[in-house]
């Protein structure tokens, strides 16, 4: 893919969008692009970090596994948005899992490429801090939603929080939600059926149609 076409698909917030076209261009023409099937390992934790990932089309999932297996799921991250991007900057082994969620495509920057122009460029610099920063927050918007609210407004503060900006379709099984908030699937499926009732959501195979957007947060806010 040239590089003009994968530039014209990203955000203006993206780190490549923070350079200069020429300055780009030499980055993409080193980095090469790949699919990933649903289901598939983007970058697993231990691996090296060599290299981080800007997601072109797709969704992904950030999790960890915990020493006695589970899968917790820490954040999503689609179209634009930066993975790996940590362990590139530390040079330490990656620390989260990432996978495909549906098929994906990303353009894979290696480390040696990129970080020569975060030493010297301040706005790709800038870029990176900013999606670091949005990671934190999100984390910490998850930590407090499955630790500290009851179902309602823990799973109407978890669906806001999942829904890409300015979407009103989350592209999610309802198992993925469930794990996302720490419920179980059944009262997750409870739950949204009588939201789907109210008009607040539509429901469909791994979708949900957010209708009333207002109504949930209204709900969401009730935990504050």
């Amino acid at each position: 893919m040239a590089a003009g076409d994968i530039l014209d698909r990203l955000p203006k917030h993206s780190i490549l969008a923070a350079l200069e076209a020429a300055e780009a261009a030499a980055i993409l023409a080193a980095s090469p692009t790949r699919r990933f099937a649903k289901g598939q390992v983007l970058m697993d934790m231990g691996d090296e970090g060599d290299s981080l990932m800007i997601v072109l089309s797709g969704l992904t999932k950030v999790s960890v596994v915990t020493p006695a297996g589970r899968e917790l799921t820490l954040d999503y991250v689609g179209v634009g948005g930066l993975i790996g991007e940590l362990s590139v900057l530390d040079g330490a082994a990656r620390s989260a899992r990432i996978t495909a969620v549906e098929p994906t495509e990303a353009v894979v920057i290696y480390r040696r490429d990129v970080i020569p122009y975060l030493e010297h460029n301040g706005r790709a610099a800038l870029a990176v801090i900013r999606a670091l920063c949005e990671r934190l927050r999100r984390t910490n918007e998850l930590l407090e939603t499955t630790t500290t609210m009851g179902l309602e407004p823990k799973l109407a503060r978890g669906i806001l929080r999942l829904l890409p900006a300015g979407e009103a379709e989350l592209r999610l099984s309802q198992g993925e939600i469930a794990n996302a908030v720490a419920l179980s699937r059944e009262n997750v499926n409870r739950q949204l059926r009588e939201w789907q009732d109210m008009g607040f959501v539509d429901l469909a195979r791994g979708r949900i149609a957010v209708r009333d957007r207002a109504a949930l947060q209204e709900i969401a806010d009730i935990a504050e």
